[in-house]
């Protein structure tokens, strides 16, 4: 989460600061002469850090889920509560460390967009994140302020002000005829006329003194801010120089934009009117009555004060900046390629160094080295020990896992540990049958004595579950040579999700397990954080052969512990395949779908459920009962249709198919659940009795109708039924009541 943050605010920070020095310079050389397109780079030059920032964020998950599924070697850390110890090696105390996350990548992946920094202290991260955080939430609340006070400005108009005179609203006819909705209010208390929100302009009274073309002029201007936005904007942008906390170059990007905005509005202005000396005599009206102070970010006529001598200037000299038609769409087509630009343009990875007291962190990268040479590193550390691995080629090991034999064509295998102040390195390079070794300790050359071999012994084991390298032959041969009990020990050591869900698949390609083995596998499983390999450890159990009932049991109470909607739906569909639904099982299958959060993906079990078994009373049963917990109206209308597609619904479910009905608002999905129930077989007067009750639920007159005269193509004459029928007619409209009761006729011809 801190690196996440982190690497949010630096990329936001690093881009805006590039982009405001790069359209400051451009503005400089008068590159951005035409309004529109000045505009559009100082807003792209704001927004621009934020948006590469937010592509980051969200684009790092899905390149990682595309790296994930493509990368046959990939590592995840080992849940943070496993407590797995490194090897001991001679003359070191043993330690405990908690895996903090690993990072896996390979050259067949796309390129991750991102610039990585590594290594930055923790206690540096958390100290520069809470400044950014201070400072952004500071300016955060300083907009909520502003914007309560602006509320508190326009309750105040509307008490103390009153509405506009007969000229001023002339004057609005005459400029904005198709804006009959904006408001203009005079009041008492201001300075500067201000535009507020999308329909209010506030007068100060001194503006009832200017002569008529001021008045025009004034209001040309204050409708020229609403027609473009501008208080929107200028709160969108306060939020974005917020965000950024409060950036120095933020800041003067705002600024610009605010400047710009007031030449844009005074030389639509002077366009309108034709008028522009009478709108620089306006502004300098302004500027002997801003004596009131206006409220922060209110779009006030004459501010910043600082600039309203330029103005004045520029339109007693008739050179308004204009937007020049032709170039409107290069000012798109440049919004167009900034959008694209931010999107491709990499952001900025931070890799927080974990202080001592969070234990281990875990870094590993698989890809293709030199040639196609398969390359690994990873590296391990926690108080007082350091392990680095290096591997290019693929490495070949002894039975015993003691030594490096040999490599799959050309290869190298390094490892350097740091345990307690003593460094041991060794580097093997070789061929398939020739290898050499290079032993060191503390950087001098030593043999591989009983002490080295004693400490490659205890760590390449360690290294095994750690990275998961070698994992299938590893699997394979520690199965031949012990049995299912032997690799469920060695599965049992395995703190890294990824390399536990591997081994675990191995378990059940490699044998057929007992009811004890298989419990003892799954318990393993559950023992998996990462909601996808959990998933993914259960579908290779299921996909090993048929369960007992107490192991199909055991994988859907598991299936409990994913916390994903979609990784359980993924799961729990593969197993409606595997595990037939049946009274016994109903239980444990209820049990895995309810807490499913999202509608859709329970509705995508339920409906895999019944496909898998569409005549089975049991699994139409439970779709129906379980239609009433989904809170989407179409989602739940189409699970009940579904569960109509075998045939009519059994008589005992009947019952939860209306109560699952009344949970449905919507009434265009009422009036279908409830057509579909009637068309899918024969109705009874039990029946008809019920689709009424439940069709007086429906508010629209239409939908009523539509299903009123469905049901009487198929209801039996009972006279009860027809009563019930003709008195929820009666509660519709003359039309809808007339076609009803003309469904009705087949019985007057009986």
């Amino acid at each position: 989460m801190i690196e996440t943050a982190l690497g949010f605010w630096i990329t936001a920070l690093v881009y805006t600061t590039a982009a405001v020095v790069v359209v400051t310079l451009l503005d400089r050389l008068g590159w951005l002469r035409d309004t529109g397109i000045a505009e559009t780079a100082w807003r792209l030059a704001l927004w621009s850090g934020l948006l590469i920032a937010t592509a980051g964020v969200v684009r790092a998950p899905l390149v990682d889920a595309w790296s994930f599924a493509s990368t046959p070697t990939v590592i995840l850390g080992a849940p943070s509560n496993t407590r797995v110890p490194l090897p001991v090696v001679p003359n070191a105390t043993p330690s405990v460390p908690e895996t903090r996350r690993a990072i896996a990548t390979s050259s067949d992946e796309p390129a991750v967009a991102s610039i990585s920094l590594d290594g930055l202290p923790e206690t540096a991260a958390q100290l520069v994140l809470a400044l950014l955080g201070a400072f952004a939430a500071t300016a955060l609340f300083g907009l909520l302020r502003a914007w309560l006070a602006q509320q508190g400005l326009l309750r105040r108009a509307d008490c103390e002000g009153r509405p506009a005179g007969a000229e001023w609203l002339a004057h609005r006819q005459a400029l904005a005829p198709h804006r009959a909705y904006i408001r203009l209010r005079e009041v008492r208390f201001l300075g500067s006329p201000i535009a507020v929100g999308q329909r209010d302009v506030l007068l100060p009274s001194w503006c009832g003194d200017l002569s008529a073309d001021e008045q025009r002029a004034l209001l040309a201007h204050e409708l020229a801010h609403l027609e473009r936005r501008d208080p929107l904007w200028r709160w969108l942008d306060a939020i974005a120089v917020a965000l950024l906390a409060a950036h120095p170059l933020a800041r003067h990007a705002e600024r610009r934009l605010h400047e710009l905005s007031e030449w844009a509005c005074d030389a639509e202005a002077a366009r309108r009117t034709g008028t522009p000396v009478a709108l620089a005599q306006c502004l300098a009206e302004c500027l002997e009555h801003l004596l009131p102070r206006t409220p922060a970010l209110a779009v006030a006529m004459a501010e910043p004060a600082h600039g309203v001598l330029a103005r004045v200037q520029r339109l007693l000299e008739e050179r308004t900046m204009t937007t020049t038609p032709a170039l409107a769409h290069f000012r798109r087509a440049l919004i167009g390629i900034a959008i694209a630009a931010a999107l491709a343009v990499p952001a900025i990875a931070i890799t927080v160094e974990a202080g001592k007291r969070h234990g281990n962190s875990i870094e590993i990268r698989n890809g293709n080295g030199l040639f196609g040479a398969t390359t690994m590193s990873a590296s391990f550390n926690e108080p007082g020990r350091t392990l680095k691995i290096e591997s290019e080629g693929t490495p070949q090991f002894s039975e015993d896992e003691s030594r490096v034999i040999g490599f799959s064509g050309d290869g190298i295998f390094e490892i350097s540990d740091t345990h307690n102040g003593v460094t041991r390195e060794l580097r093997v390079a070789g061929t398939d049958s020739v290898v050499k070794t290079r032993y060191r300790v503390d950087g001098v050359d030593a043999a591989m004595d009983a002490t080295a071999q004693q400490w490659l012994a205890a760590t390449l084991p360690e290294m095994f579950r750690r990275t998961g390298l070698d994992a299938e032959a590893r699997a394979a041969r520690i199965h031949t040579g012990g049995g299912v009990n032997a690799l469920l020990d060695e599965i049992a050591q395995i703190p890294a999700d990824y390399s536990r869900a591997t081994y675990l698949g191995m378990l059940f390609k490699l044998a057929k397990l007992d009811d004890v083995q298989l419990t003892r596998a799954i318990d393993l499983a559950t023992a998996i954080e990462s909601d996808h390999e959990l998933g993914r450890a259960l579908s290779l159990a299921l996909a090993s052969g048929t369960l007992e009932e107490a192991a199909a049991a055991a994988v859907l109470a598991a299936a409990k512990r994913i916390g994903s909607d979609f990784e359980r739906a993924e799961l729990l569909i593969a197993a409606s395949a595997q595990v037939a639904m049946n009274i016994t099982r109903a239980p444990a299958w209820r049990s895995a779908v309810e807490d499913i959060g999202s509608d859709y993906e329970k509705r995508r079990v339920l409906t895999a459920l019944i496909d898998a078994a569409p005549d089975n009373p049991e699994t139409v049963s439970l779709a129906i009962a379980m239609a009433a917990t989904i809170g989407s109206d179409f989602e739940a209308r189409s699970l009940l249709q579904h569960a109509l597609a075998g045939g009519p619904v059994p008589a005992v479910s009947r019952a939860e198919y209306i109560a699952a009905v009344d949970t449905i608002g919507s009434d265009y999905e009422r009036r279908q659940a409830l057509t579909f129930l009637i068309r899918a077989g024969e109705v009874d007067s039990a029946l008809a009795l019920d689709v009424l009750k439940a069709a007086a639920e429906i508010g629209s007159d239409h939908e009523t109708m539509e299903l009123l005269a469905a049901l009487a193509q198929v209801m039996p004459g009972d006279a009860q039924v027809i009563d019930a029928y003709r008195s929820l007619a009666r509660r519709l409209s003359t039309h809808a009541r007339g076609q009803a009761e003309q469904a009705l006729d087949r019985f007057a011809e009986v």
